[in-house]
């Protein structure tokens, strides 16, 4: 997957198994770029699946997707804690 934009409603996190360097964009700016290993989306399971930035991959990646239903909410919010807030 190389390119690629995640949906803005989703019930899932995506994981980066690996290669692909992505771009996190709020409002057409790039705010952060993310290399393998990276996990995206726990905050928008947390707050009912709105997502807040838009993710681009710049180069091919492997992404994993997990059902937020196979997650420990306690774990999502410790997560999304430790990141910055994208706000629009």
């Amino acid at each position: 997957m190389s390119g690629a934009t995640l949906g803005p409603f989703q019930k899932r996190v995506d994981v980066t198994a690996f290669g692909g360097c992505k771009s996190i964009e709020v409002d057409g700016e790039v705010v952060a770029e993310l290399g393998p290993g990276t996990i995206i989306g726990e905050r928008a399971l947390l707050e009912d699946g709105v997502r807040s930035a838009t993710v681009r991959t710049k180069t091919p990646a492997k992404i994993v997707r997990v059902p937020g239903d196979r997650l420990e909410q306690e774990d999502l919010a410790a997560l999304a804690a430790g990141r910055n807030r994208e706000e629009r």
